[in-house]
């Protein structure tokens, strides 16, 4: 008696979907389960997942898969059970990525005006982008579970001094406390005042290298230039003891050659060694370093952004870019840095820093 076919799973792919589709479902399932994002599994996320894929749906990667997953159950969060069933999926056609955009969930917004008090936020980037003439704030926090969060929008930017003291009561009012926090900045002369009046101190300040290099190596010459990056950045190569003493001694020969660029680097010395002295481990000591992550939101974040004031439009599109990136890298080192953070004794200031 000849054997029976095995029983097709609802697993299998279906004949029409890409011979691709298993290997980019299944990683696309790791690529959220990293991100800690299990609410896909909730029921009928799921539900729609397997319908999809008996039904042909072959998406292109991973990144495409999560999206999709993600937008599924978010529609049926917001529209009740049976909002999206097995039946509809087949209904709903596959729209460009850039398209693929649901609105900001109540708790995604509700989070810049909630209580920070007890969040496990060791690192905040707080920094400022023009768009379109509109100027915009930012503080994020990442926490120790590697995840990224928007902790505060405000109009304006922070070189503005109402803007900075505004922004920082704000997260004071909420509860956000200095002592054990690393802020990271783009090295502004008026939010690090406002930073020292808030906190007292108590907060670790760190600029960052990249935007100090260019302002730096814009006093010199044009021609000359890439000598003085280079020391510079041999500098910070070194140990942070032999980096702080040669930073010192380019400070004292710069200030003949240019004194811009000695007391922008008399400003910015200690803090743009800040990340060297807690010890901070690769690949998280890069992340760190420089303000890239919060240049990064706001660019990506466009994307996701719908028309209208700056303000608004970053409000949805900051949280909807962070739903679809990965954990920071080396978040791993983010506890032991919240742990250092606590333990350290301060180190002394720049003398030379008004």
């Amino acid at each position: 008696m000849p054997k029976r076919p095995p029983k097709r799973s609802r697993l299998s792919t279906s004949p029409s979907a890409s011979p691709k589709g298993p290997n980019v479902w299944r990683r696309g399932a790791s690529r959220l389960i990293e991100q800690g994002r299990l609410m896909w599994l909730l029921g009928e996320g799921l539900s729609a997942a397997l319908a999809a894929q008996d039904q042909g749906h072959a998406p292109t990667d991973e990144e495409s898969l999560a999206a999709d997953l993600f937008g599924w159950t978010q529609k049926v969060l917001s529209g009740g059970p049976g909002s999206w069933g097995i039946g509809q999926v087949k209904q709903q056609p596959s729209a460009p990525r850039t398209e693929r955009v649901c609105p900001a969930t109540p708790r995604d917004l509700a989070l810049m005006q909630a209580s920070l008090r007890g969040l496990k936020c060791p690192v905040v980037w707080l920094g400022s982008s023009e768009i379109g003439g509109q100027w915009v704030s930012m503080a994020m926090g990442a926490g120790i579970d590697g995840l990224r969060r928007v902790l505060a929008l405000s109009p304006g930017s922070l070189r503005a001094q109402e803007v900075a003291d505004g922004l920082l009561a704000d997260l004071v009012a909420r509860g956000l406390e200095g002592a054990g926090l690393l802020v990271i900045t783009e090295g502004s002369r008026t939010l690090d005042r406002a930073l020292e009046r808030v906190w007292d101190g108590r907060a670790r300040v760190a600029h960052c290298r990249s935007r100090l290099r260019r302002e730096i190596i814009g006093h010199f010459p044009e021609g000359s230039r890439e000598g003085y990056r280079r020391e510079l950045d041999e500098a910070w190569s070194l140990p942070v003891v032999e980096a702080a003493a040669v930073l010192e001694d380019l400070e004292v020969r710069w200030s003949v050659e240019s004194p811009g660029a000695a007391e922008r680097l008399a400003r910015s010395r200690e803090a743009s060694l800040m990340i060297a002295r807690l010890e901070v481990s690769s690949p998280l000591k890069e992340r760190l370093e420089t303000a890239g992550t919060l240049r990064m939101a706001f660019k990506k974040a466009l994307r996701w952004a719908p028309p209208g004031p700056a303000l608004s439009a970053f409000a949805v599109g900051v949280p909807l870019w962070l739903q679809r990136i990965r954990r920071l890298a080396g978040w791993r080192g983010l506890e032991l840095l919240a742990h250092s953070l606590r333990s350290r004794p301060m180190e002394p200031k720049n003398s030379a820093a008004p």
